[in-house]
């Protein structure tokens, strides 16, 4: 099961559940990505086109992306 938690400036946050067959929750990570500029190696603003495909998988907790 994957979850789209945040989006922010620069980054977005996925939470991931591993269930066993049983359905029980097995483990549960939490994965921040960074954006990154290649040339400069500093973080970057994710591209708005990004944002706006990704806005709609927001857990719906998070109505919109963090700016």
């Amino acid at each position: 099961h994957l979850v789209l938690r945040k989006i922010s400036n620069s980054s977005v946050t996925f939470q991931f559940h591993f269930l066993e067959k049983s359905s029980d929750l097995c483990c549960e990570v939490v994965s921040t990505h960074v954006f990154v500029d290649h040339k400069t190696k500093q973080k970057t603003n994710i591209p708005k086109y990004f944002i706006d495909k990704l806005t709609p998988y927001l857990l719906q907790t998070q109505t919109q992306p963090v700016r």
